[in-house]
């Protein structure tokens, strides 16, 4: 996520490669979508703070894996969510299934 003049964005990056202990493995994009941004434009949204925005996003994604937990990729590791500028928070992990 990232936050910008117009508001808040969320993107979607894919890497074969996590480090639980350094976030930097992030850097690592292996799969970009071709339009991979969602740039929020409801003000309420945009008005919140950055931390009520991080955890709306993570609850968003902890419901929709609640639906697709049948749907998930079998090569799929972690699922993070976080600022650019900031610590990840692993909504989904394969070992334990955190969500």
């Amino acid at each position: 996520m990232i936050e910008s003049d117009t508001g808040y964005r969320i993107y979607a990056i894919g890497s074969w490669f996590f480090d639980e202990n350094d976030y930097d493995w992030a850097c690592n994009e292996d799969y970009i979508p071709k339009n991979k941004y969602l740039t929020i434009k409801e003000g309420e949204v945009n008005s919140m703070h950055w931390s009520d925005f991080n955890q709306l996003c993570i609850e968003s994604l902890v419901n929709i894996l609640g639906d697709l937990s049948n749907s998930i990729p079998v090569n799929l590791q972690y699922i993070t969510t976080g600022f650019d500028d900031g610590d990840l928070d692993i909504v989904w992990s394969v070992k334990d299934e955190r969500y």
